[in-house]
């Protein structure tokens, strides 16, 4: 291994160990310590924010009392333009959800769809696949078993003519048929 390769070996293994710490168990690719873990820097944080977020309440709520006490009128109508508001946020935010829902619903049914179309095609393709396959092997056996008879009808051919040729009586000399097919009386 080169000094190179070591170096971005060491590299990337550094800000991994800083990134996920020591562990002595596999560790999903997706864990985060920034996420999961609190350190006291973190701690100060998290405390710092609730208190930002709990002043800001209370100033915004006890501006609402002072201005309700010292301008009721104009406090009364204040609050109901606040609620009118809430209410129309809250039916975009539930139209918004609806809508949102329902592409959901539907991509999730597309997904379902192409993915069943695509697991038909699949199995299509392995039936001709495995149709071409056999009628190879059909095609192949064929071809063996004509080659097969070819040869032994060839062989076959090629022993009778043999035995033939031995056997045949205008080849021999002094053979005589009808005393090779009648005993003679001389054998007796």
């Amino acid at each position: 291994m080169s000094e190179e390769e070591r170096l971005r070996k060491s590299e990337n293994q550094s800000m991994r160990k800083s990134r996920v710490g020591n562990r002595y168990f596999r560790i999903d690719p997706g864990y985060d310590r920034a996420v999961y873990e609190n350190t006291c820097g973190n701690w100060v944080r998290i405390i710092f924010t609730f208190f930002l977020f709990y002043i800001f309440v209370v100033f915004f709520w006890w501006a609402c009392y002072s201005h309700g006490i010292r301008h009721v009128d104009s406090a009364t109508w204040l609050y109901i333009g606040m609620l009118i508001v809430s209410w129309v946020i809250i039916v975009i935010l539930i139209i918004i959800g609806h809508y949102s829902n329902k592409n959901l619903h539907k991509a999730d049914r597309l997904r379902l769809e192409i993915n069943e179309e695509k697991k038909k095609r699949r199995e299509e393709e392995e039936k001709k696949r495995k149709r071409e396959e056999a009628m190879k092997e059909l095609k192949r056996q064929e071809a063996l078993a004509m080659k097969d008879s070819l040869s032994d009808a060839g062989y076959e051919r090629d022993v009778r003519r043999a035995r033939d040729e031995d056997d045949s009586p205008d080849d021999q000399e002094g053979y005589d048929s009808e005393s090779a097919a009648t005993p003679s009386s001389e054998d007796e």
